[in-house]
């Protein structure tokens, strides 16, 4: 990848400095912790745990690093100013056995790498490798946080759908023998490091509180050094943890009931849009044109860890009036039935299939707002 190596004086200046921010981060992250036991409550309580454990999971990172480089004497490991997303997809297209790639969202499927990307996947697949993709559930609190670091630029959880739906639309124009070569799935825990893996190498990068990872420094080394088996055991760990499936994020299903004793059980298409949940689908929208909206219940259990709390909700169908009689009141509305409908196509792509939001039945029943997530 033409990377130059670190100068060994530059980086025994730079292990010095690196043990002074060590200290500052543990005290950090200390007061963080303890302020969350003492004081905090519900998600601010969450937040300072999350928060407070992942700056103690970096400093650890950190740690292992420092001894990582020194037993290597700097030889097996290579810095990068940043992420160079065609070299990456160079390598990919020269697999023949195995693609890793973990991170928040991958800077390899944004706008501007995704067709190099996905164009080298599909060569290394065709070669018989396999790749697994980890990103954050796009629904999940740390995806908000995180977007919320960065300053929403990007935001993070509307280019995780982003970058979702292409790889849907990848997977399904492969040769069918070939897709179960390409694995995606979503976690729901604050991301400490991004990795980039191919056959026997990766590049890699520790998580930046203010900047893109593939912005920050990246570190190229062989998967057999200590550095890189604490980046594959992390990837492990979360592969065979608490996921989200890919089928899990695209559908689920749900029990609709009318009060003349009628029942369907039909996949759902769903999304977020705020803290509104939103489902669809063509059976569920032809099942409800023989049916008042007021006497249909939806009862549904969305998977674990994904942000959607499972219940009984009653369903109210997107216009572009929203149901408002006041004429001043309808531009609003219309507004608003376009941000649910490009959301929608966002995850899905174009369709002209009803979109319903679910209301939580309950007195006084009130929009299902379980999780924050796209804005």
């Amino acid at each position: 990848m033409g990377l130059s190596h670190w100068d060994q004086k530059g980086f025994r200046r730079h292990r010095r400095r690196q043990w002074m921010y060590i200290s500052v981060t543990v005290a950090l992250a200390a007061s963080m912790l303890v302020v969350a036991w003492r004081y905090g409550d519900g998600f601010a309580q969450n937040l300072l745990v999350e928060l407070g454990g992942g700056l103690l999971l970096l400093v650890g990172a950190g740690v292992l690093l420092d001894k990582a480089l020194t037993r290597f004497q700097v030889r097996e490991v290579e810095a990068l100013r940043n992420l160079d997303q065609n070299a990456v997809a160079e390598n990919f297209a020269a697999s023949h056995r195995q693609i890793d790639i973990l991170g928040g969202w991958s800077s390899l499927l944004t706008e501007r790498h995704a067709k190099s990307t996905i164009d080298s996947l599909r060569s290394a697949i065709g070669k018989g490798a396999t790749v697994r993709v980890l990103l954050l559930n796009p629904y999940g609190d740390p995806a908000r946080i995180r977007s919320e670091e960065l300053g929403h630029n990007p935001n993070v959880p509307e280019e995780i759908v982003r970058q979702l739906r292409k790889l849907h639309e990848f997977s399904t124009e492969l040769p069918r023998d070939q897709r179960p070569r390409i694995v995606v799935r979503l976690y729901s825990t604050m991301p400490a490091v991004q990795a980039n893996r191919w056959d026997d190498k990766m590049v890699m990068a520790f998580l930046s509180p203010t900047r893109p990872t593939n912005e920050t420094q990246q570190l190229e080394t062989f998967v057999s050094t200590p550095l890189a088996e604490f980046v594959i055991d992390k990837f492990e760990t979360i592969w065979n943890g608490a996921t989200i499936s890919f089928g899990e994020y695209m559908s689920t299903t749900g029990v609709l009931k009318g009060r003349n004793g009628s029942e369907l059980t039909s996949a759902l298409e769903y999304f977020r849009v705020g803290n509104v949940t939103y489902v669809s689908g063509e059976e569920l929208s032809e099942w409800l044109d023989h049916h008042a909206l007021t006497e249909v219940r939806l009862t549904w259990a969305p998977a674990q860890n994904l942000g959607i709390s499972p219940g009984t909700y009653w369903l109210d169908r997107v216009t572009e009036s929203g149901g408002a009689t006041d004429e001043s009141a309808k531009p609003r509305a219309l507004q608003e039935a376009k941000r649910v409908r490009r959301h929608y196509e966002a995850k899905y792509g174009k369709s002209s299939l009803p979109i319903y939001r679910l209301i939580r039945d309950e007195p006084g029943p009130a929009a299902a707002t379980d999780a924050p997530t796209l804005d």
